[in-house]
């Protein structure tokens, strides 16, 4: 299909049109790269409920303008997108919402995200239990080892070697 073709399927707001006219801007695909026309056609897609087009505006704003990209990976984790739940995740941690990083990351890991299972051991290994509003530090524990095994089930060579440690840890586990 030629970019003439979707663009005429983008006008009738067909969102796969949309979508994939705002990857083509985005990367450069047989057009020049151009971020406004990606950000056009990627926000009619959203209107279509396309959440992969909100992932995507994320990304084209991480780095130069956060809190524009939290906005988009919000939108899309909200809708349960889950690599926007572990970013969303991660935006939390760096600023110190503990407890807000382990909701989002709990979503993207409860959906099978590796990253995010990793990526939720790690927070629950590095906080005590009151900080993240966990009721005992056993259960803190537990959970950061369930959170490992699960991301280890998914071959992640790191979870695999915090697993280990976790095992040589000398402490109680039920």
């Amino acid at each position: 299909m030629d970019i003439e073709e979707l663009k005429q399927r983008a006008q009738n707001d067909d969102p796969d049109a949309c979508f994939d006219l705002g990857l083509i801007y985005q990367k450069g695909c047989e057009v020049e790269r151009d971020l406004t026309e990606a950000i056009f056609y990627y926000k009619k897609a959203i209107k279509s409920g396309d959440i992969s087009a909100a992932f995507n505006l994320g990304i084209i704003f991480l780095n130069a303008d956060n809190q524009e990209a939290m906005k988009w990976f919000k939108i899309a984790a909200e809708k349960g997108h889950d690599k926007s739940q572990n970013i969303l995740g991660d935006f939390y941690y760096r600023m110190r919402k503990k407890t807000e990083a382990r909701k989002w990351y709990t979503l993207a890991a409860e959906s099978g995200h590796v990253f995010a299972q990793h990526n939720l051991a790690i927070l629950l290994q590095n906080n005590d239990a009151k900080i993240l509003e966990i009721e005992t530090e056993q259960a803190r524990l537990k959970e950061m080892i369930y959170w490992y095994e699960k991301a280890s089930e998914q071959n992640d060579p790191s979870a695999l070697y915090n697993l280990g440690r976790c095992y040589l840890m000398p402490t109680e586990r039920t």
